[in-house]
């Protein structure tokens, strides 16, 4: 007879089973899914926060590069530096060129020292920036206008140095130069109203405006003898006046046709901050002289929203140390700034926050309140010496 196999069971998921288990495995992928976003979102948060350390970190190596190289001053005495500008016809800008002080600044209105002030605002300056800083500048950002010295060798080429050589009133009795101009040959770019000083080592000087010979490579550097001057009086009473000084002799230096000396051009650097051609906020350097000539804008980082500056002055003379910060507005003698405290708020190129929200930060000691988005945002500050100003 035929043998019969007992018959065969089959083993399978129920569809309650099936159920749980999709539903299982649809929470293990849903929480593995959210932690990888949450990585990803932390990720790319750390890295536009180091991003802005980097940028923050660049744009502040600039900016104390200039600071410690600013001031225009001469080991010679004062007393023995000629000073040959009308500063009177002279426009706005080149009055800002002066021996020894080389730095200066502007306060946007409402962003003191514990002041609290909503970006982006409006442009409002204490003290009106004048040209050619441009009125494109970001409110609640202040603004640092530093003076430069780039000089070079060159060597006189006229007028003839024979002629009387007198005592100079202005000099203190030094025995100068006589005549009216001194004549070099043009080593490298000098623009045409450049503010330029001629020194011999630390004996003497003398402050002069260029005058540029077309296609020539001369320079003629004039002496106006007929400018005011501004001063005290004596006598039965006290004020203050301007008065003429008529055919002053010689220079206070001496210049020798042939003679090769140290020439000196005066230039000033603007940093501030304002929208660049892709509307963001950024840093920007522009580099002037004496008669307003600039260069192109020059873009030193973009997302640098503000910037807050505040100035060391010194509480003694001899010692030039720090006695306190104060914003621009309260410097009433800009020589006796001694370092500066920059702080830059900068945010991030993307929306990296998972949501939107405003942000209250510190900078420099001012409240500034950010508008709601989801950008990230980083301050940094750095306390810089003015070399010029502490030796």
């Amino acid at each position: 007879m035929p043998s019969f196999s007992p018959k065969r069971r089959y083993l399978a998921f129920t569809l309650v089973e099936l159920m749980i288990a999709l539903a299982l495995g649809s929470l293990i992928i849903l929480a593995v899914t959210q932690v990888y976003l949450s990585s990803a979102q932390t990720q790319r948060l750390n890295n536009e926060l180091a991003l802005l350390n980097d940028k923050s970190l660049f744009a502040l190596e600039i900016i104390e590069r200039n600071l410690r190289e600013t001031g225009f001053g001469s080991c010679a005495p004062e007393s023995m530096i000629g000073d040959w500008v009308d500063w009177g016809a002279a426009n706005s800008m080149s009055g800002m060129l002066r021996l020894n002080v080389g730095i200066r600044g502007y306060e946007h209105t409402g962003t003191q020292r514990g002041n609290s002030y909503t970006l982006p605002g409006t442009r409002n300056f204490a003290t009106n920036p004048v040209a050619p800083i441009p009125n494109t500048t970001l409110s609640g950002s202040d603004i640092l206008v530093l003076q430069h010295r780039n000089t070079q060798q060159v060597r006189v080429t006229g007028p003839s140095s024979a002629g009387t050589l007198g005592n100079n009133s202005l000099c203190l009795g030094g025995i100068g130069q006589a005549g009216n101009e001194v004549q070099i040959r043009q080593n490298g770019i000098i623009p045409n109203n450049s503010l330029i000083f001629l020194e011999d080592g630390c004996q003497s000087g003398d402050l002069f405006v260029s005058t540029v010979t077309a296609n020539s490579g001369l320079i003629t550097l004039n002496k106006d003898n007929s400018f005011n001057r501004t001063g005290t009086g004596t006598g039965t009473g006290t004020g203050t006046g301007t008065g003429t000084i008529p055919s002053v002799v010689g220079f206070c230096n001496r210049y020798e046709v042939g003679d090769d000396i140290s020439l000196t051009i005066i230039e000033q650097r603007a940093f501030f901050i304002a929208n660049n051609a892709n509307g963001e906020p950024a840093l920007f350097m522009q580099t002037f002289g004496t008669n307003n000539q600039q260069s192109a804008l020059e873009e030193i980082i973009a997302g640098v929203e503000a910037m807050q500056i505040s100035y060391g002055l010194h509480n003694n003379a001899s010692t030039r140390t720090v006695s306190n910060y104060v914003s621009a507005n309260a410097v009433s003698n800009w020589q006796d700034v001694v370092s500066v405290h920059i702080s830059l708020l900068l945010r991030s190129n993307d929306n990296v926050l998972p949501a939107s929200q405003s942000q209250s930060l510190t900078v420099n000691g001012t409240t500034l309140v950010t508008p709601a988005d989801r950008r990230a945002r980083l301050v940094l500050s750095s306390t810089t010496a003015i070399r010029n100003q502490t030796l």
